[in-house]
């Protein structure tokens, strides 16, 4: 593997030169945002809610727009100060002008992917070269983790998105000589703290000094290129974009929100005292499934970002931008691997720097299989390269394979799934025959093709499944006590979708006291998941079952 990175054009390639951007680019541009649309749009609205995923966005989007209260969250018509209000205004924004349904409500979520998709290529075109930055494109629009993110009503596409533009702009000023930032990154970087808090803000200052630290060889440069990003400017507008919504939110609750928000919420997660705790290693196999299978062509480059590294201090800014997306990825990683608390969405901030370092390294792979002759092409036409590069459509055609054995025992052999499978199958075999053929410009371009189609058919459909096996059977029993005009109580849980169906408060009972308090006052329908409770006698009260939740009528408790 070593003799892969010896050509120079692997490292050095043309350089900057002067940043232009025409109507060729404009058309290219336009065509990304076409595809990316074909891959976030379709299908966007063809399951319900989803429980626990977008039902809790939905739901207080609903409730604060019902209640016009929108300087904090609502859910079940109390206050609910875990996020910003910025979390929903984009559903609520979304909701008031197409109706409040799961298509208007995941559709800014679709629109900040799209968004990212088209930002990663506009800003990688003129400083990577037009093939690098479609490939960064469609490696961003294809990562399943980053798809699914923007195929449901949470907050982490948007944030993403935010973050994900300011790091854009910071990078490619950084791995400029004298540039100065664009004061828009701030705005998009303030936005990205109204959404989620000052953790976009460590992750943006962890990366940039991680990035001077690595190409900076004194202090006085490192403050100049510091100096680039104007940060007293930065500062202002932050302080300016920021403060009166957290201080409005602060006043209006009495100082709760600040506590709850910033106290419990974030310092809590940042240590561990609060839920979704994971082991360390938690995010080794949602980087391989979240990002398959560009994660595998990540891993081939580190013998060439190692190379990149060696010589830092004497970068083009191609390089720069390079390394500057290095940092960044390995910065969110790092962060998010030492803190307790750990969800697969939180890593969709590294999802632009993942794909331009796999989109550049595949172009340049391309570029040295073209231009290079003699000794630095041998180990690409070698045997054990085409077996390397063509191992991810290999383990896609393998797991197609495995669908289709498996997809009975699944969903009872639907055939248009059958279809879809044998589709996949059929075009990673074509990408591993061009790969063995030796075509490796072809191999490549087909590779991104295949997996941008594969994403943006089994993306949707993966959730459409997962809505009829674990949702619908819910949302039956739902009606079921909607129509009776039901009170109904939910056990030991919380499930946003019957608040949603019902519009009205839903008790959540914690304790045996509680369900006899409900009881006393209410004689209605009572929808459970527990059944380890003899006290229920679920069998004989049963109204309907799901074979997870059961609808129960507890009127007549306690049962004798």
């Amino acid at each position: 593997m070593g003799n892969f990175y010896l050509c120079k054009h692997s490292i050095s390639g043309p350089g900057p030169g002067k940043v232009t951007w025409g109507c060729k680019e404009s058309v290219f541009a336009l065509a990304v945002v076409l595809i990316a649309a074909l891959c976030f749009l379709p299908g966007l609205g063809s399951f319900g809610i989803l429980d626990p995923t977008d039902s809790f966005f939905i739901e207080v989007a609903r409730e604060m727009t019902e209640r016009h209260h929108y300087i904090t969250a609502l859910y079940n018509y109390t206050d609910w100060l875990d996020k910003p209000a910025l979390s929903f205004w984009p559903i609520i924004l979304a909701s008031k002008l197409l109706g409040m349904n799961p298509w208007a409500a995941r559709l800014p979520a679709a629109l900040s992917g799209m968004a990212l998709v088209a930002a990663t290529y506009i800003f990688a075109a003129p400083r990577l070269g037009q093939r690098a930055a479609i490939l960064s494109a469609a490696v961003l629009c294809s990562s399943p983790l980053f798809l699914l993110t923007g195929h449901v009503a949470l907050s982490d596409e948007i944030l993403g998105m935010f973050f994900g533009v300011a790091m854009l702009y910071a990078g490619t000023t950084l791995a400029s000589q004298r540039q100065k930032i664009n004061i828009v990154a701030y705005v998009f970087l303030a936005l990205a703290i109204l959404t989620k808090g000052p953790i976009p803000l460590i992750l943006a200052f962890g990366a940039i000094v991680l990035y001077l630290c690595m190409t900076c060889s004194s202090l006085n440069e490192a403050g100049r290129k510091f100096g680039q990003l104007r940060p007293i400017v930065g500062t202002i507008i932050l302080l300016v974009l920021c403060l009166p919504y957290f201080y409005l939110a602060h006043i209006t609750t009495n100082g709760a929100f600040s506590v709850q928000f910033f106290l419990r919420q974030n310092v809590g997660r940042m240590l561990g005292t609060v839920n979704h705790q994971e082991p360390i290693w938690f995010y080794v196999p949602i980087l391989f499934g979240g990002y398959f299978p560009w994660i595998l062509y990540l891993l081939i480059s580190i013998p060439w970002l190692k190379r990149l590294f060696a010589r830092r201090r004497q970068l083009t800014q191609r390089q720069g931008l390079v390394i500057f997306c290095a940092c960044w990825l390995f910065w969110v990683l790092l962060l998010f691997t030492l803190v307790p608390t750990k969800l697969p969405t939180y890593i969709v901030p590294l999802s632009p720097a993942l794909a331009i370092l796999v989109g550049t390294y595949l172009y340049l792979l391309m570029r040295l299989y073209k231009q290079c002759k003699g000794a630095d092409q041998s180990w690409l036409q070698s045997r054990a390269a085409i077996i390397i590069l063509s191992l991810p459509p290999m383990l896609s055609f393998a797991g197609s394979l495995v669908g289709l054995w498996m997809l009975p025992k699944l969903m009872a052999g639907q055939m248009s799934c059958y279809g879809i499978l044998v589709l996949i199958g059929a075009l990673t075999l074509v990408d591993c025959w061009l790969f063995w053929r030796r075509k490796l410009v072809q191999a490549v371009f087909s590779l991104a093709i295949t997996f941008v189609f594969i994403g943006s058919i089994l993306v949707p459909c993966s959730f459409l499944w997962f809505y009829q096996s674990h949702q619908l059977g819910m949302d039956k029993l739902i009606a079921i006590a909607k129509a009776q005009n039901a009170n109904i109580a939910i056990l030991f849980s919380r499930v946003p979708s019957v608040v949603f169906s019902m519009q009205k408060p839903v008790l959540e009972i914690k304790s045996l006291p509680e369900l006899e308090q409900f009881c006393r006052i209410g004689h209605k329908p009572h929808l459970q998941n527990c059944l380890n409770l003899p006290e229920l006698h679920v069998k004989q009260h049963t109204i309907a079952s799901d074979g997870r939740w059961y609808l129960l009528n507890v009127e007549g408790y306690p049962y004798k």
